[in-house]
């Protein structure tokens, strides 16, 4: 199994993480930034955790989905902490989307009822 989807898969939930190999000890990273964005001794500590979160969608933008909702179950936390790091997370998140720009030669604009509207062909 390619490295980087062992990564995503223990990220994500899909496998346990352990000790033993090295290439293990990326899994651990990854699940002790959700541990620090959870429980992290400051305001900082959380903050940090969220931005590097932001990273992991830069390296894998394909896991956008997953990775949002690993974080939603941190915005429904009783901490207010740890929701305000959520949220921070999710920015950072956000922040790492690539812009998407769709090719516009499919589209061209129609009018129905005084309303424009866009007509694929």
């Amino acid at each position: 199994m390619d490295r980087s989807y062992k990564i995503l898969d223990v990220l994500f939930g899909q496998r346990k993480a352990t000790e033993g190999d090295n290439s293990n000890m990326k899994y651990l990273e990854l699940d002790r930034l959700f541990v620090l964005l959870e429980t992290g001794s400051s305001s900082v500590t959380r903050r940090a955790a969220a931005r590097q979160l932001g990273e992991v969608q830069r390296l894998h933008p394909h896991e956008l989905h997953h990775l949002l909702s690993r974080i939603t179950t941190y915005l429904h936390s009783p901490a207010w902490e740890t929701r305000i790091a959520a949220g921070q997370a999710v920015e950072a998140v956000i922040q790492n989307v690539p812009q998407w720009d769709p090719p516009a030669s499919n589209i061209k604009r129609g009018c129905c009822s005084n309303l424009n509207l866009l007509v694929c062909c």
